[in-house]
Parts: C-alpha cells; sequence; structure tokens
C-alpha cells in the first residue's frame, strides 16, 4: 500500500476524484431539490415523477455503458499519447449514440403510456407521471450529446470544466423548477410539468455549453465534428471487444434496477414512496463512492496503458484499502443524515416516512460492500481492461441471486416489505468476495492499446 504514501498517486487522484465527486454532489443536490419540491405536492406527484424517470434511467444506464468503454480505452490510450485514436473514438461514440437517441426518442414519445405502464399498475401514477416524461423526453438528446462529449474529456483527465458546466446547470435548473412548479413571478403553476420544464432548460444550458468548450476552449484532442463524420475503423475491433461487456453490464444493471422499481411499485403506493425517498438518500450515500470509482477507473486505465503492468496492479489493491475507508465513511454520513434527511419530506404520509427510515438503515449497513463492489467493478477492473470479467461477476450475481431471491420474497413467499429489499441486496457480498480474489491474483490486466 505504498501508494498512499505517493505524493505524485494522491495528487492524480486529487486531480481527478474531487471534481468528479463535485458533478455527483451537484447532480444530487438539483435531484434531492426536485424531489423535495416535488414532494411537497404530496406523495402521488414523487411516486409519478419517480415512475417517470425510469426510462430515462434505462436511456441514461446505456449511454454511461457506451460511455465507460470508450473511456476504458480513452484513459489507456491517453497513457500512451495516442490523440489521434482518442478523436477516432470520440467519433464512433458519437455516431452510435445519434442512433440510440433516435431510436429510443422514438419509442417514447410513441407510446409513452405503454412504457410509464409497465412500473407501475396505478392508473393515476401513470397519469400524473405522463405530464412530467412527455417533456422530459426532449432533453433526452441534449444529455447524450453532453454526456459522450464530457466522458471522453474524463478518459484524458480533463474534468475541470464539465464540473463547472454541472454547477452553473444546478442552479440554473433548481431557479427553474422553482419558478415552474410553484408559478412564481406571475408565472401559472406547474406542478409535476414544471419540474420536467426546468430538467429540459438546464440540459440545454449544458449542451450549449459543451458546444462552446469543444469549439474555443478544449486543447488537448482537438476533438471536431469532422471526426463524428470521419469513418476509421482502425480502434472499433477493440472498442467493441471492450465496450460491449460495458454496455451489457450497465444496460442489463439498469434494467435489474429497473425490475426492483417495477417489483417495489407493484407492492403499493406506501413502498413505492418509502423507495423514492429513500433513493435520494442512497445517491447522496454514493457520490464519494463513484468519484472514487470513476477516478480508479482512469488512473488504472492511464496506468495501464503506459505498459507498466506492476505498478497497475499495486494501484488496484490500493483501491481495495480506499474502498474500505469510503465506504465506513459513507456509512457514518448516512446514519447521522437519517432524521434530518427525512425531515425535507413533511407532506409524505406517515407509513411511508417511517419505511423510507427503515431501508436507509439498510442502506447505510452496506455501505462497505457497495463500495467496494464500485470501486472493483466500475473502477479497478474496468479500468484494467478486464471488461468481461466485471460483467461475468456483477451480471451474473444481479440476475442469478439478487432479483430472483427479490421476486420470491414479494410475490411467492409474501415477505414484509423490508425484508424484500433487504434480500434483494445479497448479491453484493458475492461480487465483493469475487473481485477481491481477483484483483489480489493480478492476472486481470489487459493493455488494449497493443491490441488496437
Amino acid at each position: 500500500m505504498k501508494l498512499l504514501k505517493d505524493r505524485t498517486f494522491l495528487n492524480s487522484l486529487k486531480a481527478v476524484m474531487l471534481p468528479i465527486t463535485l458533478q455527483y454532489i451537484l447532480n444530487y443536490a438539483v435531484s434531492i431539490t426536485d424531489s423535495v419540491m416535488v414532494g411537497s405536492l404530496g406523495d402521488l406527484a414523487v411516486t409519478a415523477v419517480t415512475q417517470a424517470t425510469q426510462p430515462y434511467t434505462l436511456f441514461y444506464t446505456f449511454l454511461y455503458g457506451l460511455g465507460a468503454g470508450g473511456t476504458v480505452l480513452i484513459s489507456q490510450y491517453w497513457g500512451k499519447q495516442d490523440i489521434p485514436a482518442i478523436r477516432n473514438l470520440m467519433g464512433l461514440l458519437y455516431r452510435i449514440v445519434i442512433a440510440v437517441c433516435v431510436f429510443w426518442c422514438g419509442l417514447c414519445i410513441l407510446f409513452p403510456a405503454h412504457i410509464l405502464g409497465f412500473f407501475t399498475n396505478s392508473e393515476a401514477v401513470v397519469e400524473t407521471g405522463l405530464q412530467y416524461f412527455r417533456i422530459a423526453v426532449l432533453a433526452y438528446p441534449l444529455t447524450a450529446m453532453t454526456v459522450c462529449y464530457f466522458n471522453g474529456l474524463k478518459g484524458t483527465e480533463d474534468v475541470k470544466y464539465a464540473t463547472a458546466v454541472y454547477a452553473a446547470s444546478s442552479v440554473v435548473n433548481v431557479a427553474a423548477n422553482a419558478v415552474l412548479i410553484y408559478g412564481l413571478f406571475g408565472l401559472p403553476a406547474m406542478g409535476v410539468r414544471g419540474a420536467a420544464l426546468g430538467t429540459l432548460i438546464a440540459r440545454a444550458f449544458e449542451f450549449l455549453n459543451m458546444l462552446y468548450y469543444a469549439a474555443y476552449r478544449e486543447d488537448r484532442i482537438c476533438f471536431r465534428l469532422r471526426d463524428i463524420l470521419h469513418i476509421d475503423t482502425s480502434v472499433l475491433p477493440v472498442y467493441i471487444r471492450t465496450s460491449i461487456p460495458v454496455l451489457g453490464n450497465d444496460l442489463l444493471w439498469g434494467l435489474g434496477g429497473t425490475m426492483q422499481v417495477a417489483i417495489f411499485g407493484n407492492l403499493g403506493e406506501t413502498m413505492a414512496t418509502a423507495t423514492s425517498v429513500a433513493a435520494m438518500m442512497n445517491q447522496l450515500a454514493m457520490v464519494l463512492v463513484y468519484g472514487a470509482a470513476n477516478a480508479a477507473a482512469v488512473l488504472v486505465g492511464k496506468q495501464t496503458g503506459t505498459g507498466d503492468e506492476e505498478k497497475a496492479w499495486e494501484m488496484g489493491k490500493t483501491f481495495l484499502v480506499l474502498g474500505v475507508i469510503i465506504g465506513v465513511l459513507t456509512c457514518c454520513i448516512v446514519l447521522l443524515a437519517r432524521w434530518p434527511f427525512l425531515m425535507l419530506y413533511p407532506n409524505i404520509t406517515d407509513s411511508s416516512r417511517l419505511l423510507a427510515s427503515q431501508i436507509i438503515l439498510v442502506i447505510a449497513f452496506l455501505m462497505v460492500l457497495r463500495t467496494l463492489e464500485n470501486i472493483c467493478i466500475i473502477g479497478v477492473l474496468r479500468g484494467s481492461g478486464d471488461t468481461r470479467t466485471a460483467f461475468l461477476i456483477d451480471m451474473g450475481c444481479q440476475w442469478l441471486i439478487g432479483l430472483p431471491l427479490g421476486y420470491l420474497s414479494a410475490f411467492v413467499w409474501k415477505w414484509p416489505v423490508l425484508a424484500v429489499y433487504a434480500i434483494m441486496c445479497t448479491d453484493i457480498c458475492v461480487k465483493d468476495l469475487l473481485c477481491i480474489r481477483r484483483i489480489l491474483k493480478g492476472n486481470y490486466i489487459h493493455n488494449l492499446t497493443e491490441q488496437a
């Protein structure tokens, strides 16, 4: 663990992790503000907006999978300083993202009620959710273009501008939501539709700032529109081998999370509301975790690209220790913030509040295990190019252990709802054991730039 005393490593970790963590904190601040504003409209509004954001969750998960596969390669090419290969990769990513946007947004626009009906059996929830969904879907393409670009830059350790954009966007989002939800300054109160329109305005703000940075400020890789139109297949084979496991991993993980929401949504509005509120607490707990995991992917990937596999292995073991430290810290944060957090939702029912409190306790006690899971799979294994193993571990445990136990406990064994929530998390223990074993053995490092 000598890297924990290495000032160069610690400075690199700080330079990447802190801005990424700040981005997650800003996203959380907007999400919790939105949730509180919508929560003031009652249980139905909270549940409806939560269900209406599930199609976006699937869409974003797909985008993240595409981007994560690209970031793995970009970070390794960055270690090798192969800038033309990075531009080729980003052009390829944009072409794929544009095709995905056309397909998914088309489905959401043509069949909105059918899509939302999958997540809940309540007609009232679907009807209210459609008010949000029909506006929010217009933000999907803007999000896709922005996320694709900033994820590519993340692989080159260029994260400061993205953080500044998301900081400004957070202010825009909160202000627009307050004005539109409650009808300030003489405007009509739009309720859940106002929340959707506020989100659309913020995503447009991010997109325009991304275009400005790409055209006038970015000077590391100088990615331009012509790189999207220029087709170079030299990096395609290695990208496919790398990204398909990552994409499959994230897509099935997102689908698994959506299946969990569907299970909870069919256990009644109290459970749906409680899990919606607890999910906001979970986002707070995970900001440090995701920051550390993304930093691990970038730094391990860059080190792997230089060809120094011994140092990359040492870095992977160091992140295991950091995972335990961050996990304990986040557990304490959740326990201390539980009741103050629940006070932000004065208009939900007492039964929903009590159940949310119990779920948050489960979240707190699982934080060390979940931190290790994310740092190992999203960070170390992906960054080192071992994306196939990360996929097999993550998806095998979720779909063969967590989801089947959740379905059986909810609909066959008829367990209490809190027990259902807890048992759906049992797959994490198995994931951690398999990941730690893989990393300690040291045979997971693959220099993908040599395969291109």
